[in-house]
């Protein structure tokens, strides 16, 4: 029996609703990022309970989402799902600045994704059918193509792009040239989220 409780209890310490998580390369480590700007390192290995925490800026008014890193260093607002324009702005926990905000365009945001292992690159995609490819650094738009998708995500090594479908269609595409790697790959169900 696993008392659900005491595991819940282990892992307090946000004062809003957890809107993101992401573990570590070594996945030893836990990151969350909370509504109350807080973002928390989970010592999953250890008998800390804490790795690190850190209390963001305030996020931009019209932020719906926040995605972080596998590093922890980087936490990118997402606005877009409640009527704002399409749009995102980095918070660099190094250095603790924001950047300006980059709006995106897709008429409706699909999905975020940082490009590992560096994360100075950001993969967008959303109702316009588009993936485009920015430079986190500048805000300057690298590349885009016409990739029918909503969701996405990174490959371990960022060479790759998976852009799943509503209709339940994965596409494989070049991290750098956004070509098709491989024919789509068809499932029977409607994707939800691309890991």
């Amino acid at each position: 029996d696993i008392d659900t409780g005491a595991v819940l209890d282990q892992f307090r310490g946000h004062s809003g609703a957890v809107r993101e998580l992401a573990f570590s390369p070594d996945s030893e480590t836990l990151y969350t990022v909370s509504t109350d700007r807080s973002l928390l390192a989970w010592d999953l290995e250890g008998s800390r309970r804490f790795v690190a925490q850190h209390r963001a800026p305030a996020p931009p008014t019209n932020a719906d989402y926040a995605i972080v890193t596998r590093n922890g260093e980087l936490i990118i607002y997402v606005s877009g799902l409640s009527g704002q324009p399409d749009a995102m702005q980095f918070l660099d926990l190094t250095t603790n600045e924001m950047s300006p905000l980059i709006e995106v365009g897709h008429g409706g945001i699909g999905d975020v994704r940082p490009r590992p292992p560096d994360y100075d690159q950001v993969a967008t995609t959303g109702r316009d059918g588009f993936v485009r490819i920015w430079e986190r650094s500048t805000g300057r738009l690298i590349s885009e193509r016409q990739v029918d998708g909503h969701r996405l995500a990174y490959s371990a090594d960022g060479k790759r792009i998976l852009v799943g479908t509503a209709d339940g269609e994965i596409s494989v595409i070049d991290g750098d040239t956004l070509e098709p790697l491989a024919p789509p790959i068809l499932l029977d169900h409607r994707v939800l989220r691309v890991q």
